[in-house]
């Protein structure tokens, strides 16, 4: 299939309908509806504020540069330092979350903000299909690929990304023919294999490998693959480098054994996840627990208030796991895909769709950090305040760093904004696949499925919730006939013990497990479940040296944090949970439709430190001054920061009973 013919019209985000190797089928963006409820109120405030907002910012920042390059008059010594490569690939992955946005409801402004978009790339296009601004003019050709850190595959790979999703939804090909003029160059480039290059930021693999379901030439596929081998994928023993980049890579490795089989691809990533999640992982899901090289770090390093955590590496790894979903389907993936989009990847925006994190600090001492040495970073006309909260950036930025002279926004790429706009954006796609048996059902929202059976049969699924805040779910099976086929139901590792009923018959329900239900559905046919939510208290591995003698609290799939604004008149950093003799401290639960869009509070003994502490250090038979008790107030992590920058904690330190004065 060549870029001009006709597209499919199912705008799914990855498509794995002839994949060999996949034993699930994504559905398309637009067969699911999410109905209000938490991701409703979410995706609809990304829809509507997050995405226009973000082509703001982007026209600001990149368009008078795309011009420029375009410009054959234009002819500059020296290419762009390395602060300025990698941001061009922004206006690729909003183009993706634009093309996206458009699933459900026809948006005249937001075609016309695309087609604008189109319009300042398409010049920049040269007649061999190169096409990157920085590296655009002629002046600068004898520079093209001869260096990784230019970043030429990683924008690449976005705009051929944000291409299939235009074609896809659209059923447009002006932007999916430039990608593939782009893709060609590349394989004139690399095609040939004895080029030595590693993609300095991954993105590209994954992007070929969707080329390839695209247009069916086998080219892009076996590109991919050289680019997986020639980083020394196979070979890897731990999860190691740029948080956001080596989960990128393993989408792209996941795809390419989707499509080959090649075992080392799905034994590698195996090894990588289970070395991930049992020693590099934050309680939240976050990851990168180094700031230098925004690196995983070594084993259990994982600081706090310094926490990398950057909400791209959070939104890989969602990926990641939804792609291993699709071609092994456990449990523990999408068990993992819920705790990421909940607690390390919402986190990463405002309630109102304006701002954002790019960096997720795991606890917060509320201000920023004041460095009076590096003066040439203080902005003309700043005071103290100001100017340690501009660089220490502990709440979140109206947005980041710009391709001016005096930057205008907080220095940090701009990589995070759009990529959690097109993550939103192609959220429904991820509650539900398809495979010979059913339909699978992966995560919880007031939801409408409206697709088909394998076999062709139309069938809907809806979906009846207030998830996350309560663990009932009614499930309605509305087939447009009679017919049998099974409903696999998520029952979540963190649920201790769940039921289900399926038109009224009880069934056995296992946590961490998916629940077949099999039978010949009838429309109205109803599924409940109910997962039981106490509030549980987590313990890190004692290697984990910030979390020892300390708990995190954790409500179904939502970690809790302590806001300094709800518990004032203390510093919550020195709090402790009290702890009863016997048993687990009780907690008052209360659902706030007046707070922060909507959320569970929690509240429960705590006890600080009674008086000065003194001096930086004690012996440990100075006798202290004790505790005084308070009331603790907990809000999902998920929601901080969302009523000005203040001190905030996940993990509370442990004091028993006896120990209060």
């Amino acid at each position: 299939m060549s870029a001009n013919s006709q597209p499919t019209h199912k705008n799914v985000v990855i498509d794995l309908s002839a994949s060999p190797h996949a034993k699930l089928r994504s559905v398309p963006v637009s067969a699911v509806s999410l109905e209000g409820g938490y991701w409703g109120d979410r995706f609809r405030t990304n829809a509507e504020t997050t995405i226009p907002y973000e082509f703001e910012m982007i026209e600001e920042d990149l368009f008078d540069k795309f011009r420029l390059a375009a410009d054959p008059a234009h002819q500059p010594d020296e290419p762009p330092s390395p602060h300025y490569r990698a941001r061009e690939a922004n206006i690729f992955r909003w183009l993706e979350a634009a093309s996206f946005a458009l699933s459900h409801d026809p948006d005249p402004g937001l075609e016309d903000l695309i087609d604008r978009a189109l319009d300042i790339i398409e010049p920049v296009q040269d007649d061999d299909g190169y096409l990157h601004a920085n590296m655009a003019p002629i002046s600068l050709r004898h520079l093209r690929w001869s260096h990784e850190d230019m970043n030429e595959l990683y924008a690449a790979g976005h705009l051929i990304q944000g291409a299939i999703a235009h074609r896809r939804t659209t059923g447009d090909d002006r932007f999916i023919k430039i990608a593939v003029r782009v893709a060609d160059h590349i394989h004139t480039i690399f095609g040939a294999g004895d080029k030595e290059w590693r993609p300095s930021h991954p993105v590209i693999e994954m992007a070929l490998v969707e080329l390839y379901r695209e247009t069916h030439d086998r080219k892009y596929l076996d590109l991919a693959c050289y680019f997986i081998d020639h980083v020394g994928t196979s070979g890897m023993e731990e999860i190691a480098g740029h948080s956001v980049v080596v989960t990128f890579l393993l989408c792209g490795v996941i795809d390419a054994y989707a499509e080959t089989g090649n075992p080392a691809y799905l034994e590698t990533s195996e090894k990588l996840l289970r070395n991930m999640v049992e020693e590099k992982m934050y309680v939240t899901g976050a990851l990168g627990g180094r700031r230098n090289g925004e690196a995983m770090g070594q084993p259990f390093e994982l600081p706090h208030e310094h926490a990398y955590a950057e909400t791209c590496a959070a939104i890989g790894s969602a990926m990641w796991n939804w792609r291993l979903l699709h071609v092994d389907p456990d449990a523990r993936y999408s068990d993992l895909m819920e705790l990421h989009f909940y607690n390390s990847v919402m986190c990463g925006v405002s309630l109102d769709g304006k701002k954002f994190f790019y960096d997720n600090p795991q606890s917060s001492c509320g201000h920023g950090y004041f460095d009076p040495w590096r003066v040439g970073e203080m902005q003309r006309g700043r005071d103290y305040e100001s100017y340690r909260n501009w660089i220490g950036a502990p709440t979140r930025q109206d947005w980041f760093y710009v391709d001016r002279p005096e930057p205008k926004h907080m220095y940090r790429v701009a990589c995070c904004p759009p990529n959690l706009a097109r993550t939103l954006a192609e959220l429904p796609a991820y509650y539900y696949s398809t495979s010979e048996a059913g339909v699978w059902v992966h995560m919880y929202n007031n939801s409408t499925l409206d697709w088909q059976l394998e076999d062709g049969t139309p069938v809907a699924i809806v979906q009846r919730t207030e998830y996350p805040w309560d663990g009932r779910i009614e499930i309605e099976v509305k087939p447009e006939q009679a017919v049998e086929f099974s409903v696999f139901v998520r029952i979540p590792g963190w649920c201790r013990s769940a039921t289900a009923t399926a038109a009224g018959e009880a069934l056995a329900a296992t946590p961490g497990e998916y629940l077949e239900i099999r039978r010949t559905w009838q429309t109205g046919d109803k599924i409940v479940v109910d997962l039981p939510m106490p509030v549980e208290l987590l313990v890190a591995n004692p290697m984990a040296t910030e979390t020892r003698d300390s708990v995190t609290v954790k409500r179904g799939p939502i970690v809790y944090c302590f806001e300094a604004i709800d518990n004032p008149e203390i510093d919550v950093r020195e709090a402790s949970l009290v702890l009863p003799e016997e048993g687990l401290p009780e907690f008052e639960e209360e659902y706030r439709d007046d707070l922060l869009g909507g959320v569970v509070v929690l509240k429960a003994r705590g006890a600080v430190p009674d008086g000065e502490w003194g001096e930086l250090y004690r012996t440990l038979d100075t006798s202290g001054s004790g505790h005084r008790e308070i009331t603790l107030t907990g809000i999902p992590y998920l929601a901080w920061d969302n009523r000005g920058a203040n001190a905030m904690t996940i993990w509370l330190q442990r004091l028993a009973e006896s120990a209060l004065v």
